[in-house]
């Protein structure tokens, strides 16, 4: 199922700005970039492994006291927050 999701000005324009640096990373390496067409490439420009994402969630969890989330639980409550 797919739904539009409304996002705040202060999101879009935080997206607007981490694509720009994007594209900067892009133009800065020239050949050596992969593209992917990403929004959230890894330090080597590819695709984000999902591992290492759970792990830095859960770690980001852990310091600040709350209890462990999957992170696809995390963006349905997000987005379940933005629609209402």
């Amino acid at each position: 199922m797919r739904c539009t999701i409304p996002l705040s000005e202060l999101s879009v324009e935080t997206l607007r700005r981490h694509k720009e640096r994007v594209d900067l990373e892009r133009l800065a390496h020239g050949d050596r970039w992969e593209e992917w067409d990403l929004v959230f490439p890894s330090t080597r420009w590819t695709p984000l492994d999902g591992s290492n994402v759970t792990h830095t969630l859960q770690m980001i969890l852990s310091s600040a006291g709350l209890p462990r989330q999957r992170f696809h639980d995390l963006l349905h409550f997000c987005a379940s927050l933005l629609v209402a």
